[in-house]
């Protein structure tokens, strides 16, 4: 059995990839507009599995009152209810083809829930049978979206990027000389001005590689170098 870490809810997936099922799609070459089907259990009712007919809404979607962990879904309209979430496909119409995992819901809101992309789950099964657990980037840093408010409250000189309220003491942003009260402006060149954007440059670049970051701190501009780390296990007191 694979070891898997309390917060990374994606490692379960790979119970799934076991399932027999018509083949699995690319996610990558999703269209908005094109034809989806959820499969299920809605509810739990009596008399076997259920399907509902809906779109691609969109694809890349964040849940707004998530963690940065849950970023990149596909959202669809069609119908997901207790029963087919967190496991039960959503399948292409044009080929059968599994293209998500059914997950979440808006419940407040018409026609929005959100699948995990076939691609993301794919990746995250091969860790696992290739490491035992996901293994994540991590460079020890908590940080907010700076907005007016923030920009304002600290008296920043920029109005965007990330504030590091946090940083890990034995973490590679700390030793590479970030503080609290840093504004992360850009990775390696790219522009980076929510958290997602940092999250998105660490797991592009992996384990080990090395990062540029360009910091505002105060009237200076800095530039200083990491080491990306694997995220450390989460320790749960008992």
């Amino acid at each position: 059995m694979a070891q898997t870490r309390p917060r990374t809810w994606q490692s379960y997936l790979c119970l799934l990839w076991a399932c027999p099922l018509p083949g699995w799609g690319d996610s990558e070459k999703l269209k908005i507009g094109q034809f989806a089907i959820a499969i299920g259990n809605a509810l739990g009712l009596p008399g076997g599995h259920t399907v509902s007919l809906g779109v691609i809404s969109a694809v890349n979607r964040p849940m707004p009152w998530a963690t940065h962990i849950a970023e990149g879904l596909i959202q669809t309209d069609a119908a997901i209810n207790p029963g087919n979430s967190g496991g039960p496909p959503l399948v292409n119409t044009s080929g059968g083809e599994v293209i998500g995992i059914n997950t979440a819901i808006i419940p407040f809101a018409q026609g929005m829930g959100f699948s995990i992309p076939v691609n993301t789950a794919r990746n995250v099964v091969e860790q696992i049978l290739l490491h035992g657990r996901v293994i994540r980037p991590w460079i020890g840093i908590s940080g907010v979206d700076i907005n007016d408010g923030i920009a304002r409250r600290y008296r920043l000189q920029v109005d965007r990027g990330v504030f590091v309220v946090e940083t890990s003491q034995d973490g590679p942003a700390y030793r590479s000389g970030v503080r609290p009260g840093d504004v992360i402006v850009s990775m390696d060149g790219e522009q980076v001005s929510t958290m997602r954007d940092v999250v998105r440059v660490l797991n592009s670049r992996g384990i080990n590689a090395i990062v540029t970051l360009d910091l505002i701190r105060g009237y200076r501009q800095l530039r200083l170098s990491l080491r990306i780390a694997e995220m450390p296990e989460l320790r749960v007191e008992r």
